[in-house]
């Protein structure tokens, strides 16, 4: 049974098919007939072989076509499939945010994301993450902004499931530079995993004290300072009588003062 992110890759595969960022040629030039050979059970190779003896003709095309995008994205390995994909995004400038073909670029963005969504393998914190509030008010129309700020505040809270649901996928892939959409497929796809099995980072554990750790931890700091010497008290220096002090010089008696005119 394929798992979600095989199901992920299948429709993005076919949805690079059908808007043409890639073709089948494409994807058996990293998914080889030994990658395939290895990882198709036998009966579907002895199914292509007969196929195509039948019709009298190999290509691209018919081995897909035979095998299916589906059993492809589930059977190859992972790493290939997404270097697949990965290459069509560099090719047609989606990765770059300078798409060829504006339209069928968008269209397979948009398709690409609702897929992972729907899939669990990409979250809306994911999309948010790239899909940022700058972004956001830069891109989308005013009146997407104003509803998101009302639905919003009906709800009396922003988080990143109200953005993705009240903006919507299709605003987000129409909208949205191309090169910031593809940004959010990439860690789900090398990850090979979805975005809700991502290991969450573990809280610092904290060390509880009983009473009698407490108790021992304050007669070992009673020990420690018993052990300390008591300061030895220190004399002040005793000054004779008319000497001046060290360090300290005296005005030099004042002589010859004539009074003051009247």
């Amino acid at each position: 049974m394929a798992t979600p992110h095989e199901r992920w890759f299948a429709e993005t595969l076919r949805a690079g098919i059908e808007t043409k960022l890639l073709n089948e040629q494409d994807i058996l030039n990293h998914a080889t007939p030994a990658v395939l050979t290895t990882s198709l059970p036998r009966d579907v190779m002895v199914r292509v072989i007969d196929t195509t003896l039948a019709s009298g003709t190999m290509s691209h095309k018919a081995i897909v076509d035979v095998v299916t995008l589906d059993l492809l994205a589930e059977k190859v390995p992972n790493k290939i499939v997404w270097a697949c994909i990965a290459q069509a995004s560099e090719r047609g400038g989606v990765r770059d945010g300078i798409p060829k073909d504006e339209a069928p670029s968008r269209e397979w963005c948009r398709r690409t994301l609702a897929a992972g969504l729907s899939n669990g393998v990409i979250l809306p914190a994911n999309v948010t993450q790239h899909v940022t509030a700058q972004v956001l008010v830069q891109s989308i129309p005013e009146a997407l902004t104003v509803k998101l700020l009302e639905t919003s505040l009906k709800a009396g809270k922003m988080s990143p499931d109200i953005i993705v649901e009240t903006i919507g996928v299709d605003a987000i892939a129409k909208y949205v530079a191309t090169n910031i959409v593809w940004a959010i497929f990439v860690k789900p796809g090398e990850s090979e995993q979805t975005a809700l099995a991502m290991p969450v980072a573990a809280k610092p554990k904290m060390e509880v004290f009983n009473d009698d750790d407490v108790h021992n931890v304050l007669v070992e700091l009673d020990a420690d300072l018993d052990a300390i010497p008591a300061p030895t008290p220190t004399k002040a220096p005793v000054v004779a009588q008319g000497s001046r002090p060290v360090g300290k010089t005296q005005p030099p008696p004042v002589t010859n003062v004539k009074p003051l005119p009247k």
